[in-house]
């Protein structure tokens, strides 16, 4: 028995990834930039977070797939 398989098979990595990055990373993120009273990082925050999650998602779907390989 390949205990690795039925874990890959059983646990669903991608949306566990997916939402340790919402509930984790987003949540860090703004809080960071909110008590600072600089408005530039906010700003940053805005423009990179969108394509930086989904970047992340991209990279844990391929090593995902990967794993399952």
């Amino acid at each position: 028995m390949d205990i690795k398989k039925i874990l890959l098979d059983c646990i669903d990595l991608e949306k566990l990834a997916a939402e340790l990055i919402d509930l984790g990373l987003e949540p860090a993120l703004k809080k960071l930039v909110a008590d600072s009273s600089n408005l530039i990082d906010d700003a940053v925050v805005a423009m990179v977070l969108p394509p930086l999650k989904l970047e992340l998602h991209k990279f844990i779907a391929s090593e995902v797939a990967k794993l399952k390989a």
